[in-house]
């Protein structure tokens, strides 16, 4: 198996740490992409803006299947969307802490630690320092 030298990037070896059970495949290059563009592309702003059409073209991922992942990330605690402006425009806030609990369940402990010599300490400094940022 080869070693992820940027646990944190946007990459295809990523995806073995995910549990399958908790997201879907489309799930995760959604939940990647909202991370990258809260956490890093907007890290100055407490929320950011985009079209389901951006994040449609953005991801690869369908219409349909971003709005009822966009549900599920709402209903998880994961982002807070509000509708506003004019044009009417979704802006997404992440909610890190929300995150941080839901760790174990988003990601396969077992095969990261593997990873990472036992520890998911690297996975929480992650999205400690997202949290942090954030405030």
């Amino acid at each position: 198996m080869k070693i992820d030298n940027h646990p944190l990037a946007v990459n295809c070896l990523k995806f073995q740490y995910y549990n399958f059970d908790f997201f879907s495949c489309q799930e995760i290059v959604l939940f990647e992409t909202l991370i990258v563009l809260g956490g890093i592309s907007f890290r100055k702003k407490e929320e950011f803006f985009h079209s389901t059409k951006t994040l449609t073209d953005k991801t690869g991922v369908k219409k349909h299947t971003v709005d009822k992942s966009i549900e599920r990330f709402e209903t998880l605690g994961i982002i807070d969307v509000e509708v506003k402006g004019m044009p009417r425009v979704k802006f997404y806030k992440v909610n890190w802490s929300n995150i941080i609990e839901l760790l174990p369940k988003i990601y396969q402990f077992d095969d990261f630690r593997k990873q990472f010599n036992e520890s998911t300490q690297p996975l929480y400094d992650f999205f400690n320092q997202c949290a942090e940022n954030d405030q």
